[in-house]
């Protein structure tokens, strides 16, 4: 065997193991990709679970016949700003509008609400989604840290930036 086909061997099986090396990294920036991307969408989920809450929270006053305009008017406008189709990505910054908290403890002041079924149930409901929505931020957040501690080694944060993987922030509550 001469030297020139032992070079040739060598350098073959440097960049077939560097290939492989990149290729599983890219694997792995994916699979981590993709577990955040679900996490967010679970919590999307729960906010359009939200809005539902809302819609009945509405026809809970309606139906009361209490005067509470200016109540409705905040829940229509916070509705009307998580159904937004351009801020998709921030409906995590939406979550903390106490419009609907401030609708919910009406029930302080119109005691006939805190004996309506209809209204306790979309109030236990509502307590219900909120600690879901807790929760998921807490498992998104987990996967969004994990994400972007992968990218930590130069090699790894090479492959981040030559595929264009874009990095998670965590939501901060």
């Amino acid at each position: 065997m001469n030297i020139g086909m032992f070079i040739i061997i060598v350098i073959f099986t440097v960049i077939m193991v560097f290939g492989i090396m990149v290729i599983n990294v890219y694997n792995k920036c994916v699979f981590y990709r993709d577990r955040v991307l679900d996490k967010f969408n679970v919590i999307d989920k729960l906010i359009d679970e939200r809005v539902k809450y809302i819609n009945d929270v509405i026809m809970v006053i309606n139906d009361n016949n209490l005067h509470e305009e200016k109540i409705i008017r905040e829940l229509n406008k916070y509705k009307k700003l998580i159904n937004n189709e351009e801020v998709v990505n921030d409906r995590l910054l939406l979550l903390d509008d106490e419009s609907i908290d401030k609708a919910l403890g009406l029930c302080s002041v119109y005691k006939k609400l805190s004996k309506d079924k209809v209204f306790n149930c979309v109030r236990d409901n509502y307590d219900n989604n909120k600690s879901k929505v807790d929760y998921a931020i807490d498992i998104y957040n987990k996967e969004v840290m994990e994400y972007n501690n992968y990218k930590g080694s130069k090699f790894n944060n090479w492959v981040f930036s030559f595929f264009k993987f874009m990095e998670y922030n965590c939501y901060d509550r």
